[in-house]
């Protein structure tokens, strides 16, 4: 039950941010100031951009309650499923038209 709710906090966290670039490990933890790393949604923030998954804003913020459009959520998901973005090939999917 703790794991489905350190996951939920993590997901949430990755959500909040705004900006996905990868962020040096070593100094993970400074990129954010906004955050508190001893509780369990900054300990997730910190892990994830360790991963390389999320970084922040470019002025060294998080901002965890800015809300994040779909395009953002969707790098980070790939992200964290580790897909490749770079050779997408062209949908062959047809849409219906309603």
């Amino acid at each position: 039950m703790q794991s489905q709710r350190l996951f939920q906090l993590a997901m949430a966290s990755a959500l909040a941010t705004s900006a996905i670039i990868i962020a040096p490990p070593a100094h993970a933890a400074s990129f954010f100031p906004d955050i508190n790393p001893t509780n369990e949604e900054g300990k997730a923030i910190i892990q994830l951009a360790e991963r390389g998954i999320i970084s922040g804003y470019t002025d060294g913020t998080f901002k965890p309650a800015n809300p994040i459009t779909r395009t953002q959520a969707a790098k980070i998901l790939a992200g964290i499923l580790k897909l490749d973005t770079v050779h997408v090939k062209k949908s062959t999917i047809q849409r219906h038209q309603t």
